[in-house]
């Protein structure tokens, strides 16, 4: 089986800008591709679409840290990466009884 991922992007004219609007398609075989290749490849088609590295790594967090993530696998998580003690608590401030 043979898998092919195209992505065709077309950037709107800035106002303030004297860069013309770009065009462009990326294309890739990803038959084979790990997931780590699959984000590397949305991290390239993000940037030629004008988004930050910041803004890139921002999304991909909220995209691995959500809430709707089972426990087990972000204690993993922040245990590989060492992110500190992962807690599925609230971390909101709790009151004290007066």
């Amino acid at each position: 089986m043979s898998a092919k991922l195209t992505i065709i992007y077309t950037t709107k004219k800035e106002v303030l800008s004297d860069d013309p609007p770009m065009r462009g398609v990326i294309s890739a075989d990803v038959t084979d591709a790990s997931v780590y290749d699959w984000f590397r490849l949305f991290e390239w088609a993000l940037s030629a679409a004008g988004f930050n590295e910041d803004r890139i790594a921002e999304g991909a967090c909220q995209l691995a840290f959500n809430e709707r993530r089972r426990d087990e696998i972000l204690q993993h998580l922040y245990s590989e990466y060492e992110l500190g003690d992962f807690s599925s608590e609230s971390d909101e401030p709790q009151e004290e009884a007066a």
